[in-house]
């Protein structure tokens, strides 16, 4: 009977160990995908506004002129 509870206490401690492990592993992945979705959006978004600066030098100008949302 002892040697079944020292094999459960090992069976217990090796599972919880890959259980945090895997658990850890897998935290990180999803962070590290949702950094580079996030950096990549980034990207894109400022990739998009420089592109349409630069066909369209007036852009600047027509963005200051706008009226504030106060004067209707």
């Amino acid at each position: 009977m002892r040697n079944v509870g020292l094999v459960t206490t090992l069976t217990a401690c090796v599972t919880n160990f890959i259980v945090r492990r895997t658990a850890t592993l897998m935290f990180q992945a999803i962070l590290l995908i949702g950094f580079s979705k996030l950096l990549r959006a980034l990207v894109l978004y400022f990739d998009n506004y420089i592109t349409v600066a630069d066909h369209d030098p007036t852009i600047m100008d027509r963005v200051s002129t706008l009226p504030y949302p106060s004067e209707g």
